[in-house]
């Protein structure tokens, strides 16, 4: 290979060459435009609720969680909102959390008098608000993702059926819409740190645990901690056992406290100090005592109360 020396040393200097075989034209190159990743909640058409997991493995769940839709290769794959799972096709076409595995989505259109099924589309790459037939493929066979459970509660061997279908010029039919599930773009919340700490709260010489031990607690609370620009929220959850027990009293969900503190953020704004509030009838200005379990008080002693949505010291 030779090469042709010619002088020119500063931006738009002229050169003269002779031949074409030293011409070389730049081409930008097209990049498809995919729309992913995404991030959004995978809700089912029929029950509402989401694509999730819970302590035994893939399932559908209340809470609407993001995941992470995102093209590699021209595949497109789920990632689940926890442990870096992905939604994963396995033996008999069930689903569950694991390796990634290439996913298909077929749009989906409602059936008419003519077809008098739901018809789906094969697209190369999703997008929020549309409905979709989710589909992959395992042994040569096509599966679409279904909202019913297979095994529930059985740990890892929880499942989500999958409905075998035949794919014919790129669109598959059927008439159960529990095979339908939406991307949701998930509503953006106040920017806030969020905590939380976990123990397990015991009464001593009680109906509820018996002989307790570390390894067979059955009431289990979190304090949850939520940090916000303006205020703090203690919210108290309980993830054992709940009712009345003898004497005691378990509540399954109790009231939120929000107490409004003065911060400077970055800008050195202030925010002024509110009081405290609650999510239940202490923040209502109705003269009634509470204690702060948010238990209303008709006689209080000595102590800390909360009255008119304040701490009082009684």
């Amino acid at each position: 290979m030779k090469a042709q020396l010619v002088a020119a040393s500063d931006p738009g200097d002229e050169i003269s060459v002779e031949g074409d075989n030293i011409v070389w034209q730049l081409n930008q190159r097209e990049v498809e435009e995919t729309g992913l990743p995404i991030d959004a909640c995978i809700q089912n058409t029929a029950t509402g609720k989401y694509i999730g997991e819970d302590s035994s493995n893939l399932n559908t769940v209340d809470e609407a969680l993001t995941c992470n839709i995102y093209e590699e290769n021209g595949k497109v794959y789920v990632k689940m909102p926890n442990n870096n799972r992905h939604l994963h096709i396995g033996s008999g076409g069930r689903f569950s959390r694991g390796d990634a595995t290439a996913l298909k989505f077929f749009e989906v259109v409602a059936p008419t008098v003519e077809h008098g099924s739901y018809v789906g589309t094969l697209v190369k790459y999703p997008k929020t608000g549309v409905p979709y037939a989710i589909a992959a493929e395992k042994s040569g066979k096509t599966y679409l993702l279904t909202n019913k459970v297979y095994k529930a509660g059985e740990g890892d061997d929880q499942r989500l059926e999958g409905q075998e279908v035949t794919v014919n010029d790129n669109t598959v039919s059927f008439t159960d819409d529990n095979l339908i599930w939406t991307l949701k773009e998930r509503e953006p919340g106040d920017p806030s740190f969020f905590s939380s700490f976990m123990g397990s709260m015991r009464y001593y010489n009680n109906s509820i645990e018996g002989d307790v031990s570390v390894s067979n607690s059955n009431v289990v609370q979190a304090l949850m901690v939520y940090i916000y620009p303006d205020r703090i929220t203690l919210k108290m959850k309980n993830y054992g056992e709940s009712g009345t027990f003898g004497n005691i009293t378990i509540n399954k969900d109790l009231a939120a406290y929000t107490v409004y503190r003065e911060v400077r953020n970055a800008n050195g704004a202030l925010t002024a100090i509110k009081g405290v509030t609650t999510e239940n009838k202490m923040g209502k200005a109705d003269g009634r005592v509470y204690d702060l379990t948010g238990r209303q008080v008709t006689r209080p002693t000595r102590g800390v109360y909360v009255m008119n949505g304040r701490k009082v010291v009684l």
